[in-house]
């Protein structure tokens, strides 16, 4: 296996029970013989060398420029890889064994082709190599065997390249919504549903794209009339169904059908929206050549708005589509009371959607600004913000809350030290005292307002602020000196005393400066890789490269983009964001 799409096998059959007689009579011949490694070498001739325990056959594809001389690709012709060898490694090969052909066939699993350069074929190598086989032969084409392969050991059968293609899904499938208080930018509406009440998104991402270039392919090709459904008894779980407003097939769901008029409602799930179609503008995609598209999970997603309540109005259904045209991109936030949809106007600056459809100043975004405006309460009086550093200057941090490598916490290492006789002080003040400051009145529990809570997780007092009201009971508490979100009940709060107000918060939003993922979006692979990378308490050179306005956030909020330097290598300094690139994970921004 040489990547996601291109494998080599070898038949079963007569000629490989007399490869595998003449393979025997090979090696016991050249470990008597032992001949000399041959002196000269031509490209597209066979030769043969020794590797693993074995003399293979290979084949000299190229030359390869290296540093010293006389080095060469070469192709196993009875397995298929390629590796470099030196001359001295290269043997002749005797007439008596070139007499059977090479073993080696290779097959094209066209599903995964486009995904060739970005998954490591060798996470599923071992579901393919060593294992036998059936070769369904769908194409020969200027030398391209275009095949499925299946394993029939396993009832029932599994088709290898759905296999893969579904690993790729899971990997590069990026159209999930972002986690609370996590945002995506360059989100698309699709759907606007009163009936649902609701918005339908689309994350913009490689594996959209690849589902929209497949249904081309196959629409351009013949196959549509081949496949085309011909009675109720057709129905998948996904078709492709012909959307009467536009003629176009789109990935379809059936939600409804009237046997007596035989129309079927279906949902296009790639989009959200729904219409009613005849059952002769269905295909059966399953049986296509692009069948592994009904792996591919929908690209629409569901959101419901922060802020909306009941089914939408007239009104709102006419300010919804006038300013979510599906064309213009947005920023997409989830919040614990739904979705907050931002637009950047003709002049960049960031408008609140919810609250423009609204009429109202609807603050349900978790700002981490909030916390640290001035409050007329004289217990729950918020925190200064934190003291963010000049661009240019270089200061030593700790990487706190890492949510990808453009959106994590950094803490200044200076005020470690005050920080840590902060929460000892608290520990031992609210051990001993908290029955006094608690409960906290109903009304004192506003967005913003900073107290006292215990963190099991650390087992420590922690200063927090309220992020967002959840429910009666329940609150989202920002932790200012660590940028985490967490979820807790009201009853855990304690009025944080003005002592434990002195220091600012500390936490500062950053990024990676002048990077972006490599694939659209933060693989779960690579926010773990920065992880890594930063580990707990451990100090990192950090270059404040630019400061700017927190992205959906409200007044004075900012985000740093910084480059984080490791300098605990013995051997040089590693900037974080270009080991992200050279690993592949990132691209530096246009």
């Amino acid at each position: 296996m040489t990547s996601v799409s291109t494998v080599y096998v070898k038949l079963v059959n007569e000629m490989s029970e007399e490869f595998d007689k003449m393979s025997d009579e090979f090696n016991s011949f050249m470990n008597n013989m032992k001949p000399d490694p041959v002196t000269k070498v031509e490209v597209g001739s066979l030769y043969c060398l020794y590797d693993e325990e074995a003399w293979l056959r290979v084949e000299v594809m190229k030359t390869v420029e290296t540093l010293t001389v006389d080095h060469f690709l070469c192709k196993y012709i009875d397995h298929g890889e390629e590796s470099e060898h030196h001359i001295n490694e290269l043997y002749p090969l005797y007439d008596m064994f070139r007499r059977l052909p090479a073993q080696a066939i290779e097959l094209f699993l066209p599903e995964s082709d486009v995904f060739d350069e970005l998954f490591d074929y060798k996470q599923v190598e071992d579901q393919f190599v060593g294992k036998s086989l059936v070769a369904l032969i769908r194409t020969r084409d200027s030398g391209i065997i275009t095949s499925t392969l299946y394993n029939t050991d396993v009832d029932p059968n599994v088709n290898m390249n759905h296999l893969i293609f579904t690993e790729i899904c899971q990997l590069y499938n990026v159209s999930s919504v972002p986690e609370e208080n996590m945002f995506k930018e360059a989100v698309y509406v699709s759907f606007i549903s009163r009936k649902e009440s609701c918005i339908y998104v689309q994350i913009d991402s490689l594996m959209f794209k690849y589902v929209i270039s497949q249904i081309d392919a196959l629409v351009s090709s013949d196959e549509i009339d081949q496949h085309a459904v011909t009675s109720l008894d057709d129905l998948e779980d996904v078709l492709l169904a012909k959307f009467g407003q536009d003629g176009v097939y789109y990935r379809a769901r059936v939600l409804e059908v009237d046997e007596l008029s035989q129309n079927i409602t279906v949902l296009f799930i790639d989009y959200g929206n729904t219409d009613v179609v005849s059952y002769n503008n269905l295909v059966k995609l399953i049986d296509t050549s692009v069948s592994h598209l009904c792996l591919i999970p929908p690209q629409a997603k569901k959101v419901n708005l922060a802020g909306f309540h009941g089914q939408f109005s007239s009104e709102v259904m006419k300010k919804l589509a006038t300013h979510l045209n599906g064309d213009d991109p947005v920023i997409l936030k989830m919040t614990a009371a739904g979705a907050l949809i931002h637009k950047r106007d003709t002049d960049g600056r960031i408008i609140n959607i919810n609250s423009l459809v609204l009429g109202v100043d609807l603050n349900t975004s978790g700002s981490r600004a909030s916390p640290f405006h001035n409050s007329t309460d004289t217990q729950c009086n918020l925190l200064d913000p934190p003291v963010i550093p000049s661009v240019g200057s270089m200061i030593d941090v700790l990487v706190e809350t890492v949510s990808s490598p453009t959106n994590f916490w950094i803490r200044p290492e200076e005020v470690y030290n005050e920080w840590v006789e902060l929460v000892e002080e608290m520990d031992t003040f609210y051990s001993e005292q908290s029955e006094k400051y608690r409960p906290v009145k109903p009304e004192d529990i506003k967005q913003g307002a900073s107290f006292a809570f215990y963190y099991k997780d650390m087992d420590l007092w922690q200063r927090v602020s309220i992020n967002s009201r959840i429910s009666s009971d329940n609150v989202a508490l920002f932790l200012v000196d660590s940028g985490k979100i967490i979820t807790a009940d009201t009853s855990s709060l304690c009025y944080l005393v003005s002592q434990f107000r002195k220091l600012p918060a500390i936490a500062i939003k950053s990024k990676l400066h002048d990077i972006r993922p490599a694939f659209g979006d933060w693989s779960p692979e690579d926010i773990l890789r920065f992880q890594q990378l930063c580990q707990p308490l451990k100090v990192f050179k950090c270059r404040i490269e630019d400061s700017s306005p927190d992205l959906i956030k409200h007044g004075e909020n900012v985000q740093l983009s910084v480059r984080l330097l490791d300098t605990h290598n013995p051997i040089k300094d590693i900037d974080l964001a270009t080991l992200l690139v050279v690993e592949g994970r990132a691209k530096m921004s246009e």
